[in-house]
Parts: C-alpha cells; sequence; structure tokens
C-alpha cells in the first residue's frame, strides 16, 4: 500500500515549478486536485495512483495553476 489515501494528512511545499515525478497540487478550472506529473514528450499528463481514476492531459484549454508539490 502507497501513496496518499482519502483523509491522509500532507505536506505541500508551496511552488511555481514542479518536475516529473513530483505529487502536485493543482487547481485546475477552480477544483484543487492531488496527482503526480508526468511530463513526456513534452505533454503534462496527472497520474492518480488510484487507477479507478483517468490521467489528465493538459492541453492547454483549462484553467491551470500550480499551488505546490507534496513534500510528505
Amino acid at each position: 500500500k502507497g501513496g496518499i489515501e482519502d483523509g491522509d494528512t500532507i505536506i505541500v511545499k508551496i511552488t511555481e515549478t514542479a518536475d516529473d515525478g513530483d505529487i502536485v497540487v493543482t487547481i485546475i478550472d477552480g477544483e484543487m486536485i492531488v496527482k503526480r506529473l508526468r511530463i513526456a514528450e513534452g505533454k503534462k499528463i496527472l497520474i492518480s495512483d488510484n487507477p479507478k481514476y483517468m490521467p489528465i492531459v493538459l492541453n492547454g484549454n483549462e484553467s491551470v495553476k500550480l499551488f505546490g508539490i507534496v513534500e510528505h
């Protein structure tokens, strides 16, 4: 068992940059989301560690703001 579970407390480092593989806290179209960032072939994809949630491919049409990265 790994990753972040519902109800877990996380520590977030507020930043405007993130790297491939970071767990990020983003605000997309007004909704706060915690996902793993993958950057491949110039595309940014937010992936849940829980396989029941589909990846979110950021295509530039959504309003996205990086809030920070999960430290713990």
